[in-house]
């Protein structure tokens, strides 16, 4: 016998929500309707759970959509690596550290291979190796540097370097940018 979720009012107007089971649709109205209550909304369980997963499916396609023209910026590697130093130098355990900045993350597409590195860190693999998962993020040179650091147990030095090193460079072609633009004012 199918189930049916629906919505009703009571004789005193109060809204009513509820699940029942009836052969039909047309039989539980006509069941709801002789007890009193008035229907507002009448669905199908299954039709529910459809439209739930139909929802859930089109937010994913539409985040896919938008996390595939989304860039990384050297300024949000370095916000993550300075974020990630700081979390490990506090002594947080790494897939927590991971965990947490990926909660705060605009940036759809960092937050994916984030949100990959962890379930690879939760089945088993080190940092170093669930980076190199993700070439076009992580560098080889910054997979070799997170390979030693954990080998030496220096990680919150070398990714406390490494996010130095990108605020620097980001800072750096900022200025280059700035310098470039003024000259091309000044010719038109």
């Amino acid at each position: 016998m199918p189930k049916f979720t629906y919505v009703s009012r009571n004789p005193q107007g109060e809204r009513i929500t509820a699940v029942a089971e009836a052969e039909t649709r047309q039989s539980l109205l006509t069941q709801l309707s002789s007890s009193g209550l008035t229907v507002v909304e009448l669905r199908e369980l299954e039709e529910a759970a459809d439209s739930v997963r139909l929802s859930e499916k089109l937010k994913k396609t539409l985040s896919f959509k938008i996390s595939f023209f989304q860039r990384l910026t050297t300024s949000d590697m370095a916000f993550f690596w300075r974020q990630f130093a700081a979390m490990i130098a506090a002594g947080l355990p790494i897939i927590e550290a991971l965990e947490s900045i990926t909660e705060e993350l605009e940036n759809l597409k960092l937050k994916k291979v984030l949100e990959r590195m962890i379930h690879d860190m939760w089945e088993g693999i080190n940092l170093s190796g669930s980076m190199s998962k993700h070439p076009k993020v992580f560098s080889a040179m910054v997979v070799a540097l997170i390979s030693a650091a954990e080998e030496s147990g220096s990680l919150s030095d070398i990714t406390n370097q490494i996010a130095t090193f990108l605020e620097n460079r980001d800072r750096l072609f900022r200025k280059v940018r700035a310098a470039l633009t003024y000259p091309i004012f000044c010719v038109t």
